[in-house]
């Protein structure tokens, strides 16, 4: 090889060697040179943030690459999070998963002052928030002292800003205001530093929610904005050129801006709507109507304009307007044969400079024919915040089987016509005060012929007439007559405070009055078979539940209502009961149902109520009840009422009749059931011509005592005692003849279905006692014992009792008896030979009855 070969083969090893040493360094200095630089740009982060703010600042991690975008080295704050001061601590203002910048690395290396050019935020979470002491929570340009700047800091020379994924709320509760942006994006690009600038900002929100005064005006409107701004930084003037913003379809063009010379900002801003059509002020309507107008044919043009004008301090807002107009608009449903003709609307928004409580809301005109129904109404709105005033008309005739061509009334039969108009003005400071003086309301409706027939209900619902008349805070309802399928009804009765129950805390009034001569609820149950065999699956299921568990589907008694409902029904049919005579009142009031001498005839007898249901506590209703019952039907009560079946289990075998006084109370569950273990009460109970058989209780008492008679008994009219203790049923001692046979009866059902009863007789040694009697007439000594004591213990439970015969006290008296007349007769003979008899007889007592 030559020596010229030789040196070229060198050389490139020599250079190969030097770049790939080069490449390794220069990686090295890439992985390492963060690590090496971190805690000096860590130390001038926290110091630029904290000088510049009387705040909060935290963050989870903090991270350089050279990788990202090399020559330029990226800070990444992750989790940033900044929180107020003084009562605000323990809010916080911004948080965003990721903050980045990308700053010079050479800068970082010379050291001095690091540019920041950009800001990236990730997710953030952006909260301002004026109390209602009208401070605000993002105040923190002040430090939190005066101290000497440091010499570790940034300088911001800002190009862009990006924000991707953000949720921003502004809060005022000093006038109850909110916006919300959600799911903000944002661009904003140009020079955000020297004395004048230009920039282009892009935002987008998949969610823009207004609301004021308590009210929603728009919920999650999808809003877009496109403007270029002018800054002058010396004079702190911000002009808007040429700014196009769509509400979802609206257009809308803003001209003007505002300047921040102190803590006062000027404003002046014109808003149009150029070549804006009716269907763009869909944008407007309420979220939960906007998939009703999906697919309209709306036609006809909207004249929409506004302006800002004027300067906003704290507690003082500029003055604004907004003017909407329609003219001979129309609106066809996708499907519907008819148009909404003639629509029209005048709204103008008013508000001079000041507080926002000084704003005017006017509805000049909104009307509109459809189905050829002529409907009218309009209405001023001013001091919506301090005190509202209001003043309005609504008017109208409505023929509801020509209104079905022209609205989506979806799955439904409806006809008849209704007619009506009602004037209000007032002052929600007389409402509250309940000084109906003040307040005007005139008005009347009248409803023929109405019918609907709907999925949703399970017979065809017709008023043939109904008419109601309003006066200042009181409505009357008069004449309603009608009926759903077999059953009818007729009501009057009124209805008052309905202002301050609307438009305050106000509570809900009235009295209804029910009158029926059938009432058939068979026919308004469910037909749906498959949703009665699952209600019947959950109820099976809820009583397998642990009792204690109080259900969160319990019924949820109105707030801030006070009703009184008075009915009288002939008849009402209800699964295979008839039910007769109903008569009573409920009330409703302070989260409670009283009934009040609610009485019927059913079960053959007649019923008596009395009572409360509360639902006061957390998911705890309660209930205390105060029942008269006379001469009911046993069987039937049991195979109706679940709580006596629970009570009476014997009933099931039984005819004859009841009557009971019965006062109790407890909580309930699940699909209202009683909870059996938190009930307590006390009553008597009597029967009328009561006889029990095929009872297996009964068999075994029989089997037990040697005789059939037991098997079908006989009871004679009695009267008990008891009280219920937690669940538990606790009978005191009461005499009855059971097939002839004197019997006390006393014990305990326990709530878990346990017997602990016990029935005491006098039984007949010969005819009831089998070999115990054969053993006595054996015996000369015993012919004088006529009848002994026994007792049946019944114990188990109501599907498994378990039967014993107690003997103890037959027993002792046998061998009393026997005693005394051995005595008598072996006066004369030896003590052994007595004791040898006794014995005797003794051991003979215990094979019969070990």
């Amino acid at each position: 090889m030559k020596l010229k070969d030789i040196a070229k083969k060198y050389w490139e090893k020599k250079y190969f060697r030097v770049g790939a040493i080069s490449l390794g360094v220069f990686l090295l200095l890439m992985i390492t040179v963060p690590y090496l630089f971190k805690d000096t740009l860590y130390r001038k982060t926290k110091n630029a943030i904290g000088e510049s703010m009387n705040a909060t600042v935290n963050f989870k991690s903090f991270q350089l690459s050279l990788f990202h975008g090399f020559p330029s080295l990226q800070i990444r704050l992750k989790e940033l999070t900044i929180s107020g001061a003084g009562e605000f601590k323990n809010d916080t203002m911004l948080y965003a998963e990721t903050v980045a910048t990308d700053v010079s690395f050479f800068k970082v290396i010379t050291g001095g002052d690091i540019d920041v050019h950009d800001l990236i935020f990730d997710k953030p979470k952006i909260y301002l928030l004026v109390g209602k002491d009208g401070k605000e929570n993002w105040d923190y340009g002040k430090s939190k002292a005066p101290k000497k700047k440091s010499k570790d800091t940034f300088k911001v020379r800002l190009d862009n800003i990006v924000i991707d994924g953000g949720d921003f709320i502004y809060e005022d509760q000093t006038s109850n205001m909110l916006v919300h942006l959600k799911d903000l994006s944002l661009k904003m690009n140009g020079s955000l530093y020297g004395a004048i600038t230009q920039l282009k900002s892009k935002a987008s929100t998949s969610g823009f929610t207004f609301a004021y005064g308590g009210s929603k005006y728009l919920e999650d409107v999808p809003l877009k904005v496109e403007t270029g701004v002018k800054i002058n930084f010396r004079k702190m003037d911000f002009y808007f050129d040429n700014g196009k913003i769509f509400l979802k379809d609206l257009p809308l063009v803003a001209q003007g801006g505002f300047s921040m010379p102190n803590d006062t900002i000027n404003m002046n801003f014109d808003i149009k709507a150029p070549g804006s059509k009716f269907e763009h002020l869909f944008a407007l309507v309420p979220k939960q109507y906007q998939s009703t107008l999906k697919g309209a044919d709306a036609v006809g043009s909207a004249d929409i304009s506004g302006f800002v004008k004027g300067f906003y301090t704290k507690g003082s807002y500029p003055a604004f307007g907004m003017k909407v107009g329609v003219k001979d608009a129309s609106l066809q449903f996708k499907g519907l044969p008819e148009k909404i003709q003639q629509v029209m609307l005048d709204l103008d928004v008013e508000k001079p400079q000041g507080s926002l409580d000084n704003t005017i809301v006017k509805i000049n005109d909104m009307s509109a024919v459809i189905g050829g129904n002529q409907v009218q109404m309009n209405l001023d709105l001013d001091h919506m915040i301090s005190d509202l005033h209001f003043k309005g008309n609504f008017g109208g005739e409505v023929d509801f089987a020509s209104l079905k061509n022209a609205m989506p009334i979806d799955s439904v039969e409806i006809a008849g016509k209704l007619d009506g108009k009602v004037m209000a003005e007032g002052v929600m400071s007389s409402i509250k005060k309940k000084d109906f003086t003040k307040v005007k309301t005139q008005g009347f409706f009248n409803l023929n012929k109405f019918s609907l027939t709907s999925a949703k209900l399970p017979q065809k619902l017709f008023i043939s007439n109904a008419s109601a008349t309003l006066k200042p805070n009181l409505m009357t309802l008069a004449n309603l007559k009608g009926n759903i399928g077999k059953s009818d009804f007729a009501m009057n009765g009124n209805v008052r405070d309905f202002y301050s129950y609307l438009f305050g805390k106000g509570t809900l009034g009235g009295t209804i009055n029910l009158r029926s001569s059938l009432l058939d609820l068979n026919q308004l149950m469910p037909k749906d078979k498959t949703e009665t065999e699952q209600k019947s699956k959950e109820q099976e299921s809820v009583k397998a539940s642990d009792a204690k568990a109080v259900a969160s589907s319990s019924f949820k008694v109105p707030e801030r209502i006070n009703f009184t409902f008075n009915g009288q029904v002939n008849r009402v049919l209800y699964d295979k009961f008839d039910i007769t005579g109903a008569k009573g009142s409920i009330s409703i009031h302070d989260k409670a149902i009283d009934l009040k001498n609610m009485g019927f005839r059913i079960f053959d007898g007649q019923m008596l109520m009395n009572g409360r249901y509360a639902s006061m506590g957390k998911d705890k209703p309660s209930f205390a009840l105060k029942m008269s019952m006379k001469d009911l039907s046993l069987p039937k009560t049991y195979n109706g009422m679940h709580f006596f079946k629970n009570m009476l289990p014997l009933a099931e075998h039984s005819s004859g009749s009841f009557s009971t006084s019965l006062t109790f109370k407890g909580f309930l569950g699940q699909n209202m059931e009683v909870l059996m273990p938190t009930v307590n009460g006390l009553g008597d109970f009597s029967t009328k011509n009561v006889k029990i058989e095929g009872a297996g209780v009964l068999n075994q008492v029989a089997a037990i005592l040697k005789n059939d008679k037991w098997k079908s008994v006989n009871l004679s009219d009695f009267i008990s005692h008891f009280t219920i203790e937690n669940g538990n049923l606790i009978i005191k001692p009461f005499k009855v003849k059971i097939s002839g046979q004197e019997v006390t009866v006393s014990g305990k059902k326990g709530v878990d279905d346990r017997l602990d009863m016990r029935l005491d007789m006098k039984l007949e040694h010969i005819a009831t006692l089998g070999g115990f009697g054969n053993l006595f007439a054996s015996l000369p000594q015993a012919q004088g014992l006529q009848s002994v004591d026994a007792g049946v213990l019944i114990g188990g439970t109501v599907s498994k009792p378990i039967i014993k015969l107690d003997i103890a006290k037959a027993k002792e008296q046998a061998k009393q008896q026997v005693k005394q007349k051995v005595k008598e007769e072996v006066q004369k003979k030896a003590e052994s030979q007595f004791q040898n008899a006794a014995k005797k007889i003794g051991d003979e007592l215990n094979k019969i009855f070990k």
